[in-house]
């Protein structure tokens, strides 16, 4: 995995021209919380999303023309249905369920693409949490230097010093360095402590999480 973004670049614009990438139209609502980006569809519903009929596994295989880069065990993809540009998945080659606890090597991968690639890391965990598939995938929305991770970027930093919280969805924060990015076994340590603090469980004990997150 050499040069990620300027790979992406490519790759996005070769996809565009196949039409294996489909952005979709989306507009801001105007009135939402200043901390979040509320958007509504405005183009045609992507198939995966549509109720009727089974929903075929879009990761097995995946499109080669949306591949970015190819690791031992993962596969990095351009989203086949972007609402910002260069959004990218992070995929396991072989079956995994999203719904089972994240591995060891699914940290080694993300960390080798996070050493390459900044930006806003999310996971997940079920249809009930919001993943639109059950093939395991991690999502990256990628940031400029300089550029927050996300609109609660403050908030989070403002947690993990000690702040009091004041959302009221359940939550859990934790702090660590980067250097630049954190290695497998830190991110793999701090996931399985937050998910122990929520009461989500822990990976040697619980077969599966007990509810998504």
């Amino acid at each position: 995995m050499h040069d990620l973004p300027n790979r992406s670049l490519a790759v996005q614009r070769s996809a565009l021209q196949s039409g294996a990438l489909i952005p979709l139209k989306t507009e801001l609502i105007s009135g939402a919380d200043e901390r979040f980006q509320l958007r509504r569809l405005i183009s045609a519903t992507p198939k995966h999303l549509t109720k009727a009929g089974p929903k075929p596994n879009p990761f097995r295989p995946w499109d080669p023309r949306l591949e970015v880069a190819c690791q031992p065990e993962h596969v990095v993809l351009l989203n086949k249905y972007p609402v910002q540009a260069g959004h990218l998945l992070l995929i396991t080659k072989q079956w995994q369920a999203q719904g089972d606890w994240l591995q060891a090597t699914d940290w080694q991968a993300l960390s080798a693409v996070w050493k390459q690639q900044a930006g806003f890391w999310f996971f997940n965990s079920s249809a009930a949490a919001g993943a639109s598939q059950p093939h395991r995938h991690l999502q990256l929305l990628p940031r400029g230097v300089g550029q927050p991770p996300c609109p609660l970027d403050a908030e989070f930093e403002a947690l993990a010093q000690g702040g009091s919280p004041r959302w009221a969805w359940q939550h859990a924060v934790a702090a660590r360095q980067l250097k630049p990015a954190c290695n497998a076994e830190d991110l793999l340590a701090c996931y399985q402590e937050l998910a122990a603090a929520l009461g989500i469980g822990t990976g040697t004990i619980d077969q599966r999480p007990k509810h998504p997150y």
